[in-house]
């Protein structure tokens, strides 16, 4: 596979006006993808700088404004964590707070790259859902170690106008952490990738506008 076919495979994917989802092959074992999602010395390097709790109902607090984390911007991930299966199953909700809004604003959802000047002013009545599942794959080299683990994000309840912000926000993320497990480094400037791959997830909303309309 070419890095062109790479790219094109690792594009997340509208099931509908409000969600998006995105699959990864990742390195094994699971134990240590799951790491990755849930502990924050693996959490910060990829995404957000927090530990997320395995209890449903736990409320979960993921900063933003960290020097560890890939893009430091003001404010904070907050939710509740709706279901948890070690190391398959992470969901919860997820809204962005930013400095000086109250808890009870409704901040618009979506990915914590978002830029600031990209958000909407508007408050989405609902918070939106992110799941990860995780699944073990088949040996690839006769070893624990070399077993491939498949992720699959799915980020629901998303307002249709934060969908391409969200997809090119996680697509960026997801490469961030695809670059950890695989000990690889990260792509230089977070922005500079999450601009390169913005205009595909507008053309695709765009696209699934154009079908819902005929």
């Amino acid at each position: 596979m070419n890095e062109r076919q790479r790219r094109q495979r690792e594009r997340g994917r509208l099931i509908d006006r409000h969600t998006i989802q995105f699959e990864r092959i990742l390195p094994g074992p699971i134990e240590l993808a799951w790491d990755y999602l849930t502990k924050k010395e693996y959490l910060a390097g990829w995404l957000l700088d927090d530990d997320i709790p395995s209890t449903p109902g736990a409320s979960i607090a993921l900063s933003q404004d960290s020097e560890r984390v890939p893009m430091r911007v003001p404010g904070e991930i907050r939710g509740e964590i709706l279901r948890v299966s070690p190391p398959h199953i992470l969901a919860f909700t997820w809204e962005n707070v930013r400095p000086g809004e109250a808890d009870d604003d409704h901040p618009s959802p979506g990915p914590a790259s978002m830029r600031s000047s990209e958000r909407s002013s508007e408050r989405s009545s609902e918070r939106s859902e992110v799941v990860f599942e995780l699944e073990s794959l088949p040996h690839t080299r006769g070893s624990e170690e070399g077993r491939q683990v498949r992720l699959i994000l799915t980020h629901r309840r998303v307002e249709p106008h934060h969908i391409p912000g969200s997809g090119a926000g996680w697509h960026t993320h997801l490469e961030y952490l695809s670059c950890k497990l695989n000990a690889k480094s990260p792509p230089p400037n977070f922005f500079a990738m999450y601009e390169e791959v913005l205009p595909y997830y507008v053309r695709a909303c765009l696209q699934m506008q154009r079908l819902r309309d005929n």
